[in-house]
């Protein structure tokens, strides 16, 4: 469980989240579709994977769905901890950290050793962020939380902001391993 917040923290908090999913859809929504990228695309392009990683983190833990305590998390709103209860939504999700993590966020010999092509939007990536954390909110709502009119409101803009959903075809998507409870916990 993490450490108490004030109402004020809790407050800033909630900003930085709702700030970070407006950032993952105004960059998703400056993404070209189907053509090369120019240099500012390109930044828009990683600035993306930026803030999707921190909100799958958010929703779902890291790569093996992990938390790191000193990370804003559900528990803070919620009294407990929760992830996305579609075992593999959670598992596709924290599985797009594989790329994100060793390809974008490292230096790593990943870039160079591994060939095999990989293909997914980044448009449809936030559009899936958008839904886990469409799911939060929901849960916010089923525990009466005082934070759900915030959340709510702020899904109500990014929505107007994600760029179009497009489903293209896509590398088969990588599943982190499977949680050993795969159901989370409910508020009391």
């Amino acid at each position: 469980m993490p450490m108490a917040y004030s109402d004020k923290q809790l407050e800033e908090a909630v900003s930085h989240v709702q700030g970070e999913w407006m950032l993952l859809a105004d960059m998703a929504s400056l993404l070209p579709q189907g053509r090369d990228r120019t240099l500012a695309e390109v930044a828009a392009l990683e600035a993306t994977f930026v803030h999707a990683r921190c909100l799958v983190n958010f929703c779902s833990g890291g790569y093996a769905g992990n938390r790191n305590p000193a990370d804003i998390q559900p528990a803070n709103f919620l009294g407990v901890d929760w992830w996305p209860r579609d075992e593999q939504f959670d598992r596709k999700l924290r599985g797009r950290l594989r790329l994100v993590n060793q390809a974008v966020q490292h230096l790593s010999w990943q870039r160079v050793l591994d060939k095999e092509p990989v293909i997914w939007s980044v448009g449809f990536l936030a559009h899936e962020v958008d839904w886990a954390m469409r799911l939060f909110v929901e849960e916010l709502k089923t525990t009466d939380s005082r934070w759900f009119d915030r959340f709510a409101l702020q899904g109500q803009l990014v929505r107007e902001r994600l760029p179009a959903l497009d489903q293209p075809a896509e590398t088969k998507a990588h599943l982190a391993p499977a949680r050993p409870n795969p159901i989370p916990p409910r508020a009391p």
